[in-house]
């Protein structure tokens, strides 16, 4: 049996296994590339990607690719691009996979705010009163109140709205910033 048909059958018996965002995040675009002498090799994208399957999930990933191929198996994780053609280097891009936010900076578009995301547009309620509150007034005194400001919620109760419009009021002060997804 190929590597990569093992693969894909492991991938869906894993896939009941763990939870969908888990499964996403970690094994959704991994490979199996070679399976010789009882050791099976899966390419994931990042070495990140690597050491987290390898601590969290490697003896579960063992245990179901032994039962697939009916013989006790070991597993290794090596870093391969997934990308169907060769990847271009490109500004913070690291060899690891990783992103390098210093060289990256330059890279990224500093007017990146939506027009339609300002303190005037936002409607505040029960549940983003306090967020709202601590977003003005680290407009209105960067850097000085609320250093860091994190904020949590449930989908739709206006974080991305809420950063765009500081974004939108420091720009508007002379002051430089960046908005990243993560």
């Amino acid at each position: 049996m190929q590597a990569d048909k093992i693969w894909q059958a492991a991938l869906g018996e894993l896939q009941m296994q763990v939870s969908r965002a888990n499964y996403n995040t970690w094994l959704r675009d991994t490979k199996g590339v070679d399976f010789s002498g009882g050791v099976f090799t899966v390419a994931v994208p990042t070495s990140f990607i690597a050491e987290w399957l390898k601590g969290r999930l490697s003896s579960l990933i063992i245990r179901t690719i032994s039962t697939i191929v009916g013989q006790n198996a070991q597993v290794q994780f090596v870093v391969h691009s997934m990308a169907k053609e060769p990847m271009r280097a490109s500004a913070g891009l690291m060899p690891d996979g990783g992103v390098s936010l210093k060289e990256r900076i330059t890279a990224i578009k500093l007017n990146s705010f939506n027009p339609r995301y300002t303190f005037d547009s936002f409607v505040s309620g029960d549940c983003n009163r306090i967020s709202y509150t601590a977003a003005m007034e680290i407009s209105d005194n960067p850097g000085s109140v609320f250093n860091p400001l994190f904020i949590y919620g449930g989908t739709g109760t206006g974080k991305t709205h809420l950063l765009h419009a500081i974004g939108h009021m420091l720009k508007k002060n002379n002051f430089s910033s960046l908005y990243v997804s993560s």
